[in-house]
């Protein structure tokens, strides 16, 4: 988990590109370049890994399905559990980020089962990433089940899903 920021350029003078030594609460979190800021103008920064924030991404199940009756196909299905922690004394905003597979092939379907894209707090994008916003409490665990299927013909060979 990345920590990021948002901030403005509230100085008279521009903020220079260049190399820049990033600290967060005092203390050194890393080395990192800056883009060319105007004054006035807002900026994302990364602060660096956040230990306090917690996520697990698991297989669960993976399995294959046989479909079709004259024209046989094939379709995997991949079940993962998502494990979100927030182990800080605040409730935090937090956006996890995954990405479904791209096809290689119009032959090649890629379903996403589970959860429904209309889910409130789910975007989807169209190159298959997958943004999910959350405000978890101090304490709190999140478990967020996300399956996908992957559906091809029978006489094509898909690599990477044995």
């Amino acid at each position: 988990v990345y920590l990021k920021s948002k901030a403005k350029n509230d100085t008279d003078y521009p903020l220079l590109n260049g190399p820049t030594n990033v600290f967060f609460d005092n203390q050194f979190v890393t080395n990192s370049t800056m883009e060319y800021v105007a004054s006035g103008e807002e900026f994302w920064t990364s602060l660096g890994v956040d230990e306090n924030i917690k996520i697990e991404h698991q297989l669960v199940r993976k399995y294959q399905e046989r479909t079709g009756v004259f024209n046989h196909a094939t379709k995997w299905i991949y079940e993962y559990m998502i494990t979100l922690k927030n182990n800080k004394p605040t409730q935090e905003n937090i956006e996890i980020w995954d990405q479904l597979p791209i096809p290689s092939s119009d032959q090649i379907k890629v379903i996403l089962v589970k959860p429904e894209e209309k889910q409130n707090n789910l975007d989807k994008t169209e190159l298959n990433y997958l943004k999910w916003v959350f405000n978890p409490n101090a304490g709190e665990e999140i478990k967020i089940p996300l399956s996908f299927a992957i559906e091809h013909p029978e006489n094509i060979h898909v690599s990477g899903l044995e």
